[in-house]
């Protein structure tokens, strides 16, 4: 009985250990603290059309640091970010979007899945995310915005998550910062301040300990 109780507590404890690291972020970075050294314009051949760069100023968190891009239009400009998946898995994704004055154009975060780890050749499958665009009504303004879950199809091996704008004229940025892709149940990431923190790992590790510790207090009772 008392082994039991005691497989039952380790039990728990990985279990929700495994959970977490399910519901992990896959994009690097997520909160731009340092650099969108991650990310790229999608077509790299017009580099004086599209043009993406690291903000050092406060992002949707407060904290310093976002991506803004640049695209002259009219048209799509789009930078991307690609990172795995696996076939038949939900993901959740989303992030937060920016648009400057005038508010005449719009931007959405996009997936496009493929069948090699690259995200080059076909297209699998293609998702749109809900738009910030003139019935936004403030400029400058952070919005979230959430896609629905999607399952990656089969076939799949790595996705492309892209921050599109789409103007009809003249020269438009679109801010992005907090953007998340991971397992079905993974929020916004957010940057906490001002107390102390410990590394997701120790965090286990001493929940693991606690766990071990309350197991031997059962079995020595």
């Amino acid at each position: 009985m008392r082994f039991r109780c005691v497989s039952a507590v380790i039990a728990f404890v990985l279990f929700f250990a495994a959970h977490s690291a399910g519901a992990q972020n896959l994009i690097p970075d997520p909160t731009f603290s340092s650099s969108v050294s991650a990310w790229a314009v999608r077509d790299p051949a017009v580099p004086t059309s599209t043009a993406l760069n690291w903000n050092p100023g406060a992002g949707a968190d407060g904290a310093p640091g976002f991506a803004r891009l640049t695209g002259f239009g009219p048209g799509n400009f789009f930078a991307r970010v690609c990172v795995p998946v696996n076939a038949g898995a939900t993901y959740s994704w989303g992030g937060f979007l920016r648009l400057g004055a005038p508010l005449d154009y719009t931007a959405q975060f996009t997936l496009n899945f493929y069948a090699n780890s690259s995200c080059e050749g076909t297209v699998l499958l293609l998702v749109d995310g809900p738009t910030v665009d003139a019935s936004s009504g403030i400029p400058d303004a952070w919005h979230l915005r959430a896609g629905q879950d999607v399952v990656a199809p089969a076939l799949a091996e790595s996705v492309a998550l892209e921050v599109r704008g789409a103007s009809t004229s003249g020269l438009r940025r679109v801010d992005f910062d907090n953007v998340y892709f991971g397992a079905q149940g993974t929020g916004p990431p957010t940057v906490a301040v001002a107390v102390p923190t410990v590394s997701e790992v120790a965090f286990w590790v001493f929940a693991v300990f606690l766990a071990l510790a309350g197991a031997w207090r059962i079995v020595k009772a």
